[in-house]
């Protein structure tokens, strides 16, 4: 289970290299090289943070219990750094899954000035970094949310629509949306599905392997996309269409 999930990133990682999801075509070769040195920047910023902390973190934990110094927090810190990274790296892609290793930055500090009167030089250093790091991270597309018109009328009219369309049967396959992850259509739209209806997030891969049954009646996805050219080959009926998304429906 492990291998295959790991597989499976890693394919994830390097497919975003060289193939452009939101346009359905291979990249440059001057953005393929873009985006593999804007990766190594964030992995070495963002992550790099969290290894030097957990590396300081380590390191006093080591010297105090020869000393006889309190350790519990700093070995509390350390093993749930660990164990919540691994499981970030499992379940997120790395460019998504770094910005949660802030909250594990914040962890690692708050370990050192519980267990130490006095915090170091470096400490107050390393706090300095993060919050810079954290205000980058912050302004790169993961600001608060504001009220945009624009998307609640789309958000309306998909409620409108799957409202209009909802089978009427107590089959749950009959009443639930799929929406194809990884496909550029914006998850916000999610908020348009009617109470009662349920939502299934599928990978694109497997939305377009024709091998991969879809087992939904409704399927989310963008226009100029594999998932789309799936669904059209196989007859869904397209039941909204707009520069933001694509709602099939199938007929069979």
């Amino acid at each position: 289970m492990l291998k295959t999930l790991l597989k499976k990133q890693m394919a994830e990682i390097f497919r975003n290299y060289f193939y452009d999801p939101k346009k359905n075509k291979m990249r440059s070769r001057g953005a393929t090289i873009a985006y593999i040195a804007l990766y190594v920047l964030l992995m070495a910023g963002v992550l790099g943070v969290m290894f030097a902390l957990l590396a300081v973190v380590i390191v006093c934990l080591a010297v105090d219990a020869r000393r006889g110094r309190p350790i519990f927090w700093k070995g509390c810190a350390a093993v749930t750094t660990v164990i919540v990274f691994l499981a970030l790296m499992l379940m997120y892609r790395p460019g998504e899954g770094s910005r949660h290793t802030l909250v594990l930055d914040v962890l690692l500090l708050a370990s050192l000035l519980v267990e130490d009167a006095r915090p170091a030089g470096g400490t107050a250093l390393a706090a300095a970094a993060l919050a810079l790091l954290g205000v980058v991270n912050l302004a790169d597309g993961y600001t608060m949310p504001h009220y945009s018109a624009e998307w609640d009328a789309e958000v309306q009219q998909v409620e409108t629509v799957l409202t209009h369309y909802c089978a009427d049967s107590d089959a749950p396959w009959d009443n639930t949306v799929a929406y194809a992850f990884g496909d550029p259509v914006h998850c916000g739209l999610l908020y348009g599905v009617p109470d009662g209806m349920g939502i299934q997030f599928d990978e694109a891969a497997y939305l377009t392997d024709p091998n991969h049954e879809i087992y939904s009646r409704y399927v989310m996805t963008a226009a100029d996309t594999p998932t789309a050219a799936r669904l059209d080959a196989e007859g869904w009926q397209v039941i909204y269409q707009s520069e933001k998304c694509m709602i099939y429906m199938r007929t069979m």
